[in-house]
């Protein structure tokens, strides 16, 4: 090829379907890529556990903790529970929900503050974390799933929800009635799509095009509008529900003013990340004096 046909546009323009099929098909394997990413997180076991020198179970605690397992089944999925007993017989019951990619072994850690102000303590692994079977629906059949849990305890209970918990329990307390005395929302965000962002970036992972399509499709599959992961959640009505927010001032997941938008009490627990809010005792205290204030 001559030098002239090479700066020929023309030339350069017989190129572009292939291109632009070429550009296509990348971002249709990315998309493809992150789905399975989003929907198939990695799981927190028991091996998980051992392999981190922290407790797998609530009787390897530092103080032990008596509990009892049981099981609960929706929607062709069976989930595994741990009934831990707390300290207090008037307190009220709570049910912790962990995050995205999180398990209950993960929420153990939270249990030394919850069970002083609390009379029982229910964790359970969500689908496709921990030891539950299936996939993250990424909030499509979540909040049923808790809600079935609740059904199951068959009393009105706390909700504490991590991150991705936060916006199960706020969408299973719109629609549980009587159900739920009171929510905790731990790091809790605005958006769907600014904690996926946030963890596809802190590793390096493309994110732009590829996961707002990704999170449409997921949308789609859930018979949800593909702009549900833009909506806001701190809109999502609740009543008169009492909520205590908790959100580490250095959390780089989901941003500390997202969680300033809900309602009730807000609590900046400084120097805490998006995973170890628990680990300060500010949160440990705030924690019991709102669980005391919904005792009896």
């Amino acid at each position: 090829m001559d030098a002239h046909r090479m700066l020929d546009p023309a030339a350069w323009l017989g190129f572009a379907p292939l291109l632009a099929a070429g550009l296509l098909l990348y971002i249709a394997a990315l998309t493809a890529v992150t789905l399975r990413m989003l929907r198939h997180p990695p799981r927190k076991t028991y091996g998980w556990a051992v392999a981190r020198g922290v407790a797998g179970e609530p009787s390897e605690l530092t103080t032990p903790r008596r509990f009892e397992r049981w099981t609960f089944s929706r929607a062709g999925l069976n989930f595994e529970v741990w009934d831990i007993a707390g300290e207090r017989p008037a307190g009220p019951v709570v049910v912790v929900t962990h995050g995205w990619g999180g398990s209950r072994i993960e929420m153990l850690s939270r249990v030394p503050a919850i069970a002083p102000a609390s009379a029982r303590i229910i964790l359970w692994d969500m689908p496709g974390c921990g030891e539950t079977a299936g996939a993250c629906t990424l909030g499509g059949r979540e909040p049923a799933d808790l809600l079935a849990l609740l059904g199951v305890v068959d009393q009105p209970a706390v909700l504490l929800g991590h991150s991705f918990g936060a916006e199960v329990s706020l969408r299973a307390a719109a629609s549980a009635d009587r159900l739920v005395r009171g929510l905790i929302l731990e790091a809790p965000y605005r958006r769907g799509i600014t904690p996926a962002s946030n963890i596809l970036r802190a590793v390096g992972f493309p994110y732009r095009v590829n996961l707002p399509l990704a999170l449409a499709i997921i949308a789609m599959s859930n018979r949800e509008s593909p702009r549900s992961k833009w909506a806001d959640l701190a809109s999502i009505p609740i009543g008169d529900t009492p909520v205590l927010t908790l959100h580490g001032s250095a959390d780089r997941i989901c941003p500390p003013e997202d969680a300033r938008s809900f309602p009730g009490e807000f609590v900046l627990v400084e120097g805490a990340g998006h995973n170890d809010v628990f680990e300060h005792e500010q949160a440990a205290e705030h924690t019991r004096a709102f669980l005391d204030r919904l005792s009896g």
